[in-house]
């Protein structure tokens, strides 16, 4: 887990670092889909919830975006920001409530949208494991 939460703060830093030299700032082109299982479940639901969702975002998000579990429960995407995103994340909402049933209309889960600050420690900050 550790590893993956360190490449996402890598390729966050390579996409801040980009954006010094060609003027794009990452605010504009990049943002963070978050995830979020929720702590009341037993711990092996709680494990099989979080194999649902890395398989569902790896079947989404297929393009070369960084995928990284970011603490027990929470997983992040960096997403490229385009006119496909919404329906990306329609897809993959879809795919996880048909997964994880009732689990997922109980609220068992939380999916949002971070926008990237125009600071690169803010944009790491997000992430930083938190509770929701």
């Amino acid at each position: 887990m550790e590893e993956m939460a360190c490449a996402a703060r890598a390729r966050l830093t390579e996409l801040y670092a980009a954006g010094d030299l060609d003027g794009r700032r990452p605010s504009e082109t990049h943002c963070l889909v978050m995830l979020d299982l929720a702590d009341d479940c037993e711990p092996w639901r709680k494990l099989a919830h979080a194999i649902v969702v890395a398989y569902e975002l790896r079947a989404v998000f297929r393009h070369g975006e960084t995928l990284a579990q970011i603490g027990p429960g929470r997983a992040a995407v960096l997403a490229p920001l385009s006119p496909h995103l919404s329906r990306r994340l329609r897809i993959l909402h879809g795919r996880i409530v048909r997964t994880m049933g009732r689990d997922a209309l109980a609220g068992r889960f939380l999916m949002w949208v971070e926008c990237l600050p125009c600071a690169r420690e803010d944009a790491l900050s997000l992430l930083d494991p938190q509770p929701r």
